[in-house]
């Protein structure tokens, strides 16, 4: 059964109110699934703390109604303050599960004067990317005026090849949001040059300029959609994986979601098999590494040749 604190509660009923005229207690009462009584409570708590203001009307016609000229002293806060509370608020949600209630009432609280905001979601954050920070956010802030407006842009990227950098095909991209891999924001976008959804790490693009063309959403996603059968963030071609995985290796794959069709079987006390689709060669290839020796490739045949292939340069750099 899930628990829902009463810093929650409190922020749920602002916000009802905020989009409501008169409620009635028993309409609140049936929306936070407690008893009428525990609304007069709540209400009080509210006005007593006097961060916003809630008139109560009495009578068969009676209910509540939130002071809308109260709301006009709350603090403000500018764009990039409001942003940066939004990677803590979406950070706590993901790592720290215990304290988003209090947190999520805590946002509520500061941001409430921001009625827009524009897609933002959050993986995981870990190390931190070696970039000038400034820039970055001035980056990240036009994108989002971008994504909030719905306007297209046009972008150039660079990507690496046989460790030379190259610079891609300039391509007008409908950005749908940014998400956050390992303290690395990353932009989401539908790709007019390929006809898909495209992930593009915020530091790797180069130059970019918002248009005048205004696009409609025509994909819409879940960062669970998007990555579904992704060990990281980088994309590529779909294979059908089979492995025979090893003490002390075979507990750890055993306790993950790697891949959302994944399959795992007990071979014996020190085994497992582990079957399942997964995407990108250069991703694969590393969280095979990872497993050292403790690692087989059954299947696909590519997949085993490209890793030993890996193997084989290693050795010849380091003990040849």
């Amino acid at each position: 059964m899930k628990i829902i604190s009463k810093a929650s509660r409190v922020g749920k009923i602002i916000e009802y109110l905020k989009q409501r005229d008169l409620v009635p207690r028993n309409e609140l009462s049936q929306y936070l699934g407690v008893h009428p009584k525990t609304i007069s409570g709540y209400i009080s708590e509210i006005n007593e703390e006097g961060l916003y203001y809630i008139d109560v009307y009495t009578g068969p016609h009676g209910g509540y109604r939130l002071n809308k000229r109260n709301l006009s002293k709350q603090l403000l806060i500018d764009r990039e303050e409001y942003e940066s509370l939004r990677v803590c608020r979406e950070m706590i949600k993901t790592r720290f599960k215990e304290i988003y209630p209090e947190f999520e009432t805590l946002f509520l609280k500061i941001t409430q004067n921001h009625q827009e905001e524009s897609p933002l979601n959050f993986i995981l954050k870990a190390h931190q990317d070696n970039h000038e920070p400034k820039e970055e956010r001035k980056k990240q802030i036009k994108l989002n005026d971008a994504i909030r407006n719905q306007k297209k842009i046009e972008l150039e990227s660079y990507k690496r090849i046989n460790n030379v950098q190259k610079h891609s095909e300039k391509r007008i991209i409908h950005p749908y949001g940014i998400i956050y891999y390992k303290s690395a924001p990353y932009l989401v976008g539908y790709c007019e040059l390929r006809n898909a959804l495209r992930i593009f790490k915020l530091t790797r693009i180069q130059k970019f300029r918002v248009l005048e063309a205004f696009f409609e959403k025509s994909h819409d996603y879940t960062n669970d959609e998007l990555l579904e059968y992704c060990i990281g963030i980088h994309r590529g071609k779909n294979y059908e994986v089979k492995l025979k995985v090893a003490f002390p290796f075979d507990e750890i794959i055993s306790e993950k979601q790697w891949t959302k069709d994944q399959s795992i079987k007990r071979i014996d006390d020190n085994h497992i098999e582990f079957t399942g689709t997964l995407e990108g060669e250069e991703e694969i290839i590393g969280w095979l590494l990872s497993m050292k020796e403790f690692v087989d490739v059954l299947e696909p045949e590519y997949i085993k040749n490209k890793y030993r292939e890996k193997i084989e340069k290693i050795y010849q750099k380091h003990f040849n």
